[in-house]
């Protein structure tokens, strides 16, 4: 097959699989544990890894008095913006930020709860993401890590998605999210989520 053409089918098929990923299945699989985050009118909220924003937007419809999305993907944020433009969501409750998540531009002890939805997988250093999320989260702030995981069922979609993908998705065990947590938050607490165990959600408290 010609060079140029096998490069372009890869393309388009790394893009059509991030759209269905961000898009239709992280919204249908995720949103009931989303739907379950204690938000009320004085939450703050991080959102680490935004990607399209579907989680940010979510909340803002739950509730929640700020959210802000972070992201350092530029085109997915762009769309995540358009996308809450067109919903209606693009209120002062709601703010993207390109930024590089070992890194936060945000100020210490802000946040009430911070999240990661099928983000930490993708992380270069997880360790120093979940130091930068530590300081921004007020003492008694919670983290909220959902994700794949090696014996859930998103683990076989992230396996077969990254035969295409330059860039793999880590998988990592239960136990491996837990002990990077612990480094960082205590009162550690899991639970499997979504049809079939489909991930892990992987929660913990800032003392």
């Amino acid at each position: 097959m010609n060079t140029g053409l096998t490069g372009a089918l890869l393309r388009g098929i790394v893009w059509l699989d991030a759209r269905l990923e961000l898009d239709v299945l992280h919204p249908l699989v995720l949103t009931p544990v989303v739907d379950t985050l204690p938000l009320t009118p004085s939450s703050k909220v991080l959102d680490v890894g935004c990607g399209m924003g579907w989680a940010c937007r979510r909340m803002v419809r739950n509730g929640a008095g700020e959210v802000v999305g972070v992201d350092i993907h530029t085109p997915s944020l762009a769309r995540a913006r358009a996308y809450a433009r067109r919903c209606g969501s693009d209120s002062g409750s709601l703010a993207f930020c390109r930024a590089d998540a070992a890194a936060l531009p945000l100020a210490d002890d802000y946040f009430d709860l911070a999240v990661a939805s099928v983000s930490l997988s993708w992380w270069r250093e997880p360790e120093a993401v979940l130091r930068e999320v530590r300081r921004v989260l007020q003492p008694g702030g919670r983290v909220y890590v959902i994700d794949v995981y090696d014996r859930g069922l998103g683990a076989l979609f992230t396996r077969c998605s990254n035969i295409f993908m330059e860039e793999k998705e880590r998988i990592y065990s239960a136990a491996r999210f837990r002990q990077m947590l612990s480094s960082y938050f205590s009162r550690i607490q899991q639970r499997t989520i979504g049809p079939f165990g489909w991930g892990l959600l992987t929660t913990g408290v800032k003392e």
